[in-house]
């Protein structure tokens, strides 16, 4: 996929999560969209490209939040590698890995930002953090990832289909 589009997918889910998906708040949480991103595409191409998607991802949120710049930039770079890694080690024509790697990704990313956020002054409590926020949020982003996946699916077999029926 082309960088500019990479890059403008993000931007729009920048967007998409400051605006349409506050309606749609679940538990009091919206899903990460620049992680379900970043952890399709990881898991597609690979630990390096995804720890510079993840790199950019991050940095675009950083500048977006306008808090602590480089910390969501260092914590999906992680991300984005560690998905990446399990490329070539996943069953990835099993429908179930990628919602599976979101659910993980998002419970790891969780976890690094509480563990590196004091480093920029940044204090959460843990306990909290995890049943509020962290938790609640990968159930999301595996449930969105879910329905990704069917999607995808589902087009793919009617583009079949449709081919087989035009030849």
């Amino acid at each position: 996929m082309p960088t500019i589009a990479l890059i403008l997918m993000g931007a729009l889910s920048l967007i998409l999560e400051a605006t349409v998906l506050q309606a749609f708040q679940v538990a009091g949480v919206k899903p990460d969209l620049l992680l379900i991103l970043l952890s399709f595409y990881a898991l597609s191409h690979g630990n390096w490209y995804g720890a510079l998607l993840g790199a950019v991802y991050g940095l675009m949120e950083d500048m977006y939040l306008g808090r602590s710049l480089g910390l969501n930039a260092l914590v999906k770079m992680l991300v984005g590698y560690a998905v990446g890694w399990g490329q070539e080690k996943l069953n990835r024509d099993n429908p179930l890995v990628p919602v599976l790697v979101v659910w993980l990704a998002t419970l790891g990313a969780g976890f690094l930002f509480l563990l590196v956020a004091p480093l920029v002054g940044l204090h959460y409590p843990w306990g909290l953090s995890w049943v509020k926020t962290i938790v609640p949020v990968s159930v999301y982003n595996a449930s969105l990832a879910f329905l990704g996946q069917s999607l995808k699916r589902e087009g793919t077999e009617w583009l079949a289909r449709r081919r087989s029926l035009g030849s």
